[in-house]
């Protein structure tokens, strides 16, 4: 029977190549951490650090940051790395700074890395446009075929609702979304359902939808 891995220090390991023990993990972040904010005491920022770091994902992010970029909390980005600058301006630090992007200024915003530093989702989406595989413009990127291929703002909203008709199978934009068992139905084949006239009294073709009225 395999035995339990166990890191330098003697605390179990995690399966898996090039994993470290959770408590290594805190200590080296904390570590970091300290060599920088210099103002705190190393139970503050580890007081700081367990207040952020609420979840494995947030542990990995924290020290993938710390660890590949010495700047990461003068930059306050990634956005883990921006909550703990935060944290720990609220316990009294005065090394760090309150997170601000690169570009705009501004602070309380999530910060992405770049090559131009930390920039708030606005800068980043400006920061490096791509000639639109749709319209053929050099614009910011609003987001990307399935292939990866750049698409703009604009090309993007006028895609948004084009999907497969469950009737022509044609690509266009779709009028009625799936449901209950019904596919998608694009504008040219959809018909609005049969009602009876709220003015003539009459059952014919709908020109707008039934509304349903709730009761008092």
């Amino acid at each position: 029977m395999t035995g339990t891995s166990r890191c330098p220090v003697g605390h179990a390991m995690p399966a898996g190549p090039d994993r470290i023990c959770s408590p290594c993990r805190r200590e080296q972040i904390i570590a970091r951490v300290s060599a920088v904010e210099t103002s705190l005491s190393t139970q503050d920022v580890a007081a700081a650090v367990d207040a952020v770091a609420t979840n494995p994902a947030v542990w990995r992010s924290l020290a993938a940051a710390l660890e590949s970029n010495p700047d990461a909390l003068a930059q306050g980005a990634p956005p883990a790395v921006g909550r703990l600058v935060t944290e720990l301006i609220a316990r009294g630090a005065t090394t760090v700074t309150e997170p601000r992007c690169a570009v705009c200024g501004r602070t309380g915003r999530p910060l992405s890395v770049t090559e131009r530093g930390g920039m708030c989702a606005r800068c980043a989406h400006h920061a490096n446009p791509a000639e639109c595989v749709r319209c053929g413009m050099v614009k910011p990127v609003a987001g990307r075929t399935n292939t990866g291929e750049a698409i703009c703002e604009r090309c993007r909203r006028r895609e948004r609702g084009r999907r497969k008709c469950g009737r022509c199978h044609k690509i266009t934009s779709i009028a009625a979304r799936a449901r209950d068992g019904q596919p998608d139905i694009c504008v040219n084949c959809y018909r609005m359902p049969h009602a009876v006239c709220s003015v003539c009294g009459q059952r014919r073709n709908a020109t707008s939808p039934p509304v349903t009225r709730r009761s008092a």
